[in-house]
């Protein structure tokens, strides 16, 4: 399994949807990344966000749908992403959407590591979009 580089904080997220047909060589990324999520170091950040697992045996493609407390949508293709990019997206998400995360930026002024993981992931998004993410 791939180990995260921090903890996992589910402060502004609502909902993960992680979906999958167990059966089918491509869910790892997916099924690991449900691990990290509902883990109990990550469900404490949050105890009201729904980890909701939808085992499916149709052959489906593995998906994770994750909505934000300000009605956000972030769709991942689990067979396009490793669980590593996975994890750095959501986190790269909710760090923007955390109002204590930007008052944290201001104070060490000029641009965090939040912001360059934010922007590298915008480059990767952008050159695989069509494959992996959907921004709603």
């Amino acid at each position: 399994m791939a180990a995260s580089g921090g903890a996992v904080v589910l402060k502004t997220v609502k909902k993960i949807i992680v979906q999958f047909c167990p059966f089918e060589s491509n869910v790892r990324s997916t099924r690991e990344f449900l691990i990290m999520v509902g883990a109990e170091k990550a469900r404490v950040t949050n105890r009201n966000c729904e980890v909701i697992t939808d085992v499916k045996h149709d052959q489906s493609e593995p998906t994770i749908d994750i909505t934000f407390l300000d009605g956000e949508r972030l769709v991942m293709k689990g067979s396009k992403l490793t669980t590593q990019e996975m994890l750095s997206a959501l986190q790269t998400r909710c760090s923007a959407k955390d109002p204590q995360a930007k008052a944290g930026d201001k104070n060490f002024g000029g641009t965090s590591e939040v912001n360059q993981q934010a922007s590298i992931f915008r480059h990767r998004k952008i050159s695989t979009s069509a494959q992996c993410c959907v921004e709603m």
